[in-house]
């Protein structure tokens, strides 16, 4: 990674100097290759760091890393006195005591105002995650990223009693930022929007994202991601591509099978990043991601036919039926499964993820999901076999539960386990609205697929969905007599 950074000619000025005094010089990596992909090395880094902030430290510390990009204040790097008095004309310009938060990264991204308003209850019931312990959690966020469970109030309430933690962001001094995070968010802003340079800065983000959820960046920087980074992230979400018109067109299909991946990670990186920050979750918001994720939700329930399949190459030739369901893997049936229909599922998986990230803190939010129509398809992902989402007012609960089998529905697919958790999270988040629950969510037929969902093989699903349960179920909530005329009939 410290390589790319060396070709590209972004490695700190005066990074060789300080090495050579700390003993990194031996360090310092040869600049990369051109031919070499930098989304492919984000990418794996990535899956190395996440769900840990002991290997996400290891990243920051790293000998190259520390040599390219010394976590040093900005000052330590004039040498002469010309250039410090242009710094301190600078510094009189307006910076002021902000120059030793920044690096020299920071100055080729766009100038941001250094502190954001927040709202008394953001501050008090919702603190920033660099103050509470949810961000050392790592396991945690994992589970609310993947829609099995929602914020809690407990790291809040300890927040406020003056409850202190060894395990505190690394950044609660006033020790530098490392100029990596900065690198991180000027790959996003620097590549254009073609598919290669976009997984390039998709991968970039989610770097950043767990970075930041592993509370290595600063206090301020949270700022920096909703106004530079948010943004990005929401334009990637666009309508899905069909599959090449030619078979023989390699480069057209490669293209393809990038903006795909693109497509179905995006909405997952944005999850993860906004989860739990209502100020990243109102820039999200007023970027237009509602509007985005409603585009994508629906598109990734256009039914797909057989002709549409893609064969995918391979070396051995399959020649039996037998041998074909031997090899096929479970949970997506990729096999049996048109390739634009695997990518829609992945899309639905991620879009679910995105909408329980978004909505837990706003009725304004839910209100918005509620408009886009969004809920008959939520609802339907919560079937193992979805068919045509459609509201289900006035379904009677006898047909749901003991009518006759109906042929399995075409075009579809096979919603995953991840599907099904990410379905329920989506509808626990937005059961906190009660006019919400009283009415759409009622209307829309939601309490048959998530009981059915309790009695699932799956002991994930049967978490997810009882956690769901626990919201649709309060005392204000008539679903209770729904629930028990299902159990009664059972």
């Amino acid at each position: 990674m410290a390589s790319f950074a060396v070709a590209e000619g972004l490695v700190i000025p005066g990074a060789d100097v300080i090495a050579q005094r700390d003993g990194l010089h031996e360090f310092f990596p040869l600049a990369a290759p051109s031919s070499a992909d930098l989304s492919v090395v984000l990418d794996a880094i990535s899956v190395i760091i996440a769900d840990s902030k002991f290997r996400s430290s290891q990243l920051l510390f790293s000998p190259s890393i520390l040599a390219v990009f010394p976590a040093v204040a900005g000052t330590e790097f004039i040498s002469n006195q010309n250039a410090r008095a242009a710094w301190n004309a600078f510094n009189s310009a307006g910076l002021g005591t902000r120059q030793t938060q920044l690096n020299a990264i920071d100055f080729l991204l766009p100038c941001i105002p250094l502190n954001q308003p927040k709202s008394a209850a953001q501050a008090a019931a919702f603190p920033p995650l660099g103050t509470s312990g949810s961000r050392d959690n790592l396991s945690q966020t994992a589970r609310k990223y993947n829609g099995t469970s929602l914020p809690s109030w407990t790291d809040s309430t300890s927040v406020e009693k003056g409850t202190t933690s060894t395990e505190s962001s690394a950044f609660d001094s006033d020790e530098p930022e490392s100029p990596l995070i900065a690198y991180l968010i000027l790959l996003l802003r620097s590549r254009p929007l073609h598919s290669r340079n976009s997984m390039e800065r998709l991968m970039a983000a989610s770097v950043l994202t767990v970075l930041y959820r592993a509370g290595l960046t600063s206090k301020t920087r949270e700022t920096a991601i909703g106004l530079l980074v948010v943004p990005l992230l929401v334009e990637m979400l666009e309508d899905l591509i069909p599959p090449p018109k030619s078979k023989d067109s390699a480069i057209e299909m490669e293209s393809t099978l990038q903006d795909w991946a693109v497509k179905e990670r995006a909405p997952a990186v944005l999850a993860m990043l906004i989860t739990d920050s209502e100020y990243l979750q109102k820039a999200a918001f007023d970027a237009g991601v509602v509007t985005k994720l409603s585009k994508m939700l629906k598109t990734s329930y256009d039914p797909v036919s057989g002709s549409s399949q893609v064969d995918s190459w391979s070396p051995d030739v399959v020649e039996s039926l037998d041998e074909m369901e031997i090899s096929q893997p479970s949970e997506h049936n990729s096999l049996c499964q048109p390739p634009l229909l695997v990518h829609k599922i992945k899309v639905r998986e991620s879009s679910l993820k995105a909408i329980a990230a978004l909505v837990p803190f706003k009725d304004e939010y839910r209100k918005a999901i509620v408009d886009q129509g969004m809920i008959p398809y939520i609802v339907e992902s919560m079937s193992p076999i979805p068919g045509k989402p459609t509201p289900k007012s006035g379904e009677k609960i006898e047909k749901a539960t003991n009518g006759p089998t109906e042929p399995l529905p075409q075009g579809y697919g096979k919603n995953s386990v991840n599907v099904l958790i990410a379905a329920c999270g989506a509808i626990r988040a937005l059961s906190r609205s009660v006019s919400i629950l009283r009415t759409t969510l009622i209307d829309n037929g939601v309490a048959i697929p998530v009981f059915k969902l309790l009695k699932h093989q799956d002991v994930e699903i049967q978490i997810a969905a009882t956690a769901t349960v626990c919201n649709l179920v309060t005392d204000i909530s008539p679903m209770r007599d729904v629930s028990n005329a299902i159990y009664c009939s059972n």
